[in-house]
């Protein structure tokens, strides 16, 4: 990695292996030059994922009305249906995660802190997640005593929806998920996801966030 420090009018770029090496006049302007290259490139990749995201939002939002006509023909315990359907909330949920990263990359995220009852947000949580597939509200345990917290409800709402349908998915079959929310008493809540599954390799842990 090089690291430029300014130095008067010069620029030195100090690398561990090599000598330093002095960047003057049309050093410094390449420099700049392909700063603004890829922070071009950044932005227009960025817009795409944005353009991207909307253009498959729009056909799942159709399917997602022709699938509640079909629930009500047949009704909503057709498996057929039922496997489109969970499939193409997916899909939207993943839709939604690309605008989000790429809103952040534009620095556009606006966040709403407001008080939140950690008990009702759960509350909703497990009932969207019952729409989805009407057995994972049995496959739950949630708290009993309620926190509240200053937050952004949405954000933390998709995180958490993220996490309870990883660890159904990846549960014991037997077994049901414990949701815990521990308070320090002063500054910080801990909301915990706790599955049974047989977790992550520890080979993979160390590079799981590379």
């Amino acid at each position: 990695m090089h690291k430029l420090s300014k130095q008067g009018t010069t620029f030195t770029k100090f690398n561990p292996v090599m000598d330093d090496i002095e960047l003057k006049g049309d050093d410094v302007k390449d420099v700049l030059n392909d700063y603004e290259r890829l922070k071009r490139l950044e932005e227009v990749k960025t817009n795409f994922l944005i353009v991207t995201a909307h253009e498959l939002r729009t056909p799942l939002t159709i399917i997602k009305g022709y699938l509640e006509i079909l629930k009500e023909r047949n009704g909503e315990d057709d498996r057929v249906i039922r496997a489109i359907d969970d499939n193409t909330n997916n899909m939207i949920a993943i839709v939604d995660d690309i605008v989000t990263i790429a809103n952040m990359d534009l620095g556009m995220i606006e966040l709403k802190v407001e008080s939140i009852s950690t008990l009702d947000m759960l509350d909703d949580l497990i009932d969207r997640l019952e729409e989805i597939n009407e057995i994972w509200g049995d496959k739950i345990i949630l708290p009993t005593d309620d926190q509240i917290l200053e937050a952004d409800r949405r954000s933390i709402e998709k995180v958490m929806t993220n996490l309870i349908i990883n660890a159904l998915k990846y549960n014991a079959p037997d077994r049901k998920i414990e949701i815990n929310v521990d308070s320090d008493g002063h500054d910080y809540i801990l909301i915990s996801v706790k599955d049974w599954g047989t977790g992550i390799p520890d080979e993979v842990k160390e590079i799981i966030f590379d």
